[in-house]
Parts: C-alpha cells; sequence; structure tokens
C-alpha cells in the first residue's frame, strides 16, 4: 500500500502518530474523543474488590492524559481505543469491577479477552488476564 494515495485532507487521520505529544495531546481533544459516550466530561468512580465504591475528583479524560504521558502513548489512541473496546457506555462488564470472581478488577481495552462458550466467557478470559497480571506485579 502506497501512503501517498491516502495524502488527502480526509484520510491523512488515519496516519495519526501513537506515541505521546507534550505539543498536541491535551485534555479538550480527549474530551471531543470520548464525546457521545458516558466517560464524556465524567468523573471516575470506580469499585474495590471488597465492594467499596471510590469516587475520585479526576475526570476519565484527566486519567487517559496522565496515562498517556506514562506509558509515551498517545492518549488519543487510549480513548479511541476504549471507545472501540467497551463502547459509549461504562455499564460494560469488563470495566464494571463487579463480575463475580472478579471484583475489582477492570479491563478497558479487553485485553486477552479471547472468545469462549461459557457465558461471559470473553469477558471473563479478559478479567482473569487482568487478575493474573496484577498478580504478577
Amino acid at each position: 500500500m502506497d501512503p501517498r494515495n491516502f495524502l488527502n485532507e480526509i484520510r491523512i487521520f488515519q496516519f495519526e502518530g501513537l506515541s505521546y505529544s507534550e505539543q498536541t495531546n491535551n485534555l479538550e481533544s480527549i474530551e471531543k474523543i470520548l464525546y457521545g459516550t458516558e466517560f464524556y466530561n465524567k468523573k471516575v468512580s470506580y469499585v474495590t474488590s471488597n465492594g467499596q465504591t471510590i469516587n475520585m475528583s479526576e475526570k476519565y479524560s484527566d486519567l487517559i492524559l496522565k496515562g498517556g504521558k506514562t506509558s509515551y502513548v498517545s492518549p488519543y489512541h487510549l480513548a479511541s481505543r476504549i471507545k472501540q473496546e467497551v463502547g459509549p457506555f461504562l455499564s460494560h462488564s469488563s470495566i464494571s469491577g463487579t463480575v463475580q470472581g472478579f471484583e475489582g478488577l477492570y479491563n478497558f481495552y479487553n485485553i486477552g479477552a479471547t472468545s469462549s462458550p461459557e457465558p461471559m466467557g470473553a469477558i471473563k478470559n479478559g478479567l482473569q488476564y487482568a487478575k493474573d497480571r496484577k498478580r504478577s506485579k
């Protein structure tokens, strides 16, 4: 594929850089990506492994920007992947923190969420991956 075929006002954006850039990455643009979802302009609230709900003062966009800066990954890419993987709703099982046996675990990117014939198998596989990663740290 010759990328020069895509250098126009619309298609050029498929070549977005995936690394963090202090000059171009900002909260306003992350919020624009999250617009139309329950993550938009929303403060983070999560459930711990013992069932306690924690309400944070930071918004999802704040944490996405911070995560991008820490990992040197474009927060625009991170926000877009969250929308792609879990959709627009905070109630998605992989990010609810309430799946039985996986309380307090979250997998916003569905990493390790391979399909399974078991009910909610893919979600449980992804949360097991998150659980295993947490244990190895």
